[in-house]
């Protein structure tokens, strides 16, 4: 089941464009495919980036689909959370400062540096002070002006996201109750995936069944949560030695490199001078660190709440994503409900021209037809000349007078009352039509009685 969530946002992993050469970690493993599942597990999404640069903007600036870990080609590590660890190549790096021949070659320019330094001190040493802790002065005022700078950018995006949070608390006021309505929808479908999700163990289980019963496990979840902290437990261990077996064999060239009496006399007297100076420039560092440490600590405290108003500044972009969704589909949803009305009535007009066509031509020909209301004289040849003209022709009010007149059903035959689909109506209609017509050519073969005749007889 977590090999399969996983394979869901491979897709947008292994599609990021910008920054360019970002890759999957499990893609660039070379590993057993039996252990194919336990690597996924291991890495994870983490994705593995050419610069640190890049690294961090993919950890910590990426907005579209969330925060990533991310890794670069020189070992630094960036996970979403806001840790920042170094990696092997950090490590290599630094061991390579305890190489014997460039310590040897470190050690002979410091000694060589610190004969220059102390004749020099000799010669002028309250200048040397002076051009110190001025150097020093000068590097913390740049420090201080570049802290102030990152704190005025600070507040003013503070100022930007507490004005775009407003403006998105009154639209989610505004949205309330539909985004309860779907709050209610999500709650349905977190129970439909719930319930997906049991099945699913279930398929898992059945299909792992065999091989749990062989291990002694009672279900496959159970295998991979003990796989994965047996290889977190070893990983561990292995980088517990890799750091003592450091730290000894640092330890013993640093040993071996140690000289004879004369060096730790030398090294004593270079102490004794540097511990001065040192003494001198920490007198001068306080009073400006004390100053940068609050700036700094405010900076943070700002950079935190930037952070959390980010992330809630997130969530509701997502909820008004997912409101504009439901409201556009609703608007197709209206729109679709406005055709239909548009077409009934549409069939509704046909209806009453069809219905006044009918009576009118009842009148015309003086059919008989009973009435329970209105009379067939109130339809009028011509619409009148107040009357507001429909698009078929006729007057909104000589409808109104035709809706007035009710027909009398009651003398039809019950078959014909129970008549419901519009087939049987129409085949009724084809009928009767037929019979109408039969009768009216036998009554025009029917001569018309001589009146003069009967006249002449009488």
């Amino acid at each position: 089941m977590y090999l399969c969530i996983n394979f869901l946002y491979w897709s947008f992993y292994r599609n990021i464009r910008d920054p360019k050469g970002v890759k999957l970690l499990y893609d660039v493993l070379e590993f057993d495919p039996v252990i194919s599942r336990v690597v996924l597990f291991a890495t994870n999404n983490a994705l593995v980036c050419e610069s640190p640069e890049d690294a961090m903007h993919v950890a910590y600036e990426m907005e579209r689909e969330g925060r990533y870990d991310a890794v670069a080609l020189d070992g630094t590590f960036y996970q979403k959370s806001g840790i920042i660890s170094g990696g092997s190549l950090d490590l290599a790096r630094k061991a390579k400062r305890w190489d014997e021949k460039h310590m040897s070659q470190l050690k002979s320019n410091k000694e060589k540096l610190t004969d220059e330094l102390r004749e020099a001190m000799k010669q002028s040493r309250k200048e040397s002070e002076l051009n110190t802790v001025d150097s020093q002065r000068k590097g913390l005022a740049v420090r201080l002006r570049y802290a102030k700078s990152d704190r005025e950018r600070t507040l003013k995006q503070i100022k930007d996201l507490e004005s775009e949070l407003k403006d998105l608390e009154r639209k989610l006021d505004e949205s309330g109750p539909r985004i309860e309505e779907i709050e209610k929808q999500m709650r349905l479908r977190d129970q439909e995936i719930q319930e997906m999700k049991e099945r699913m163990n279930s398929v898992e289980d059945d299909i792992f069944a065999e091989f749990c019963r062989r291990i002694g496990m009672s279900n496959i979840r159970q295998y991979e949560e003990r796989e994965l902290r047996s290889q977190q437990e070893r990983a561990k261990k292995r980088l517990e030695f890799d750091n003592q077996k450091n730290r000894i064999m640092s330890q013993l060239d640093f040993e071996r490199a140690k000289d004879t009496q004369n060096n730790v006399q030398r090294w004593e007297r270079a102490v004794n001078d540097d511990e001065e100076e040192l003494e001198s420039a920490k007198r001068a560092e306080k009073l400006q660190m004390k100053e940068i440490e609050k700036d700094m600590a405010e900076v943070d405290r700002l950079k935190a709440a930037k952070l959390t108003k980010k992330s809630e500044v997130d969530s509701m972009e997502e909820h008004i994503s997912k409101a504009r969704k439901d409201v556009g589909q609703l608007a197709k949803e209206i729109q679709n409900v406005q055709k239909s009305v548009s077409s009934l009535e549409g069939k509704l007009e046909a209806r009453k021209s069809e219905r006044h066509s009918i009576l009118k031509q009842c009148k015309m020909e003086d059919v008989a037809i009973p009435l329970l209301q209105g009379n067939l004289e109130e339809i009028a040849q011509d619409s009148g000349p107040n009357d507001s003209m429909d698009g078929s022709g006729l007057t909104q009010t000589l409808y109104d007078r035709v809706s007035q007149i009710v027909v009398d059903y009651s003398s039809l035959s019950d078959h014909l009352k129970d008549l419901d689909d519009s087939d049987d109506v129409r085949k009724m209609d084809t009928k009767l039509t037929k019979v109408i017509t039969d009768l009216s050519v036998t009554l025009q073969k029917i001569q018309a009685p001589n009146l003069r005749v009967r006249v002449n007889e009488h």
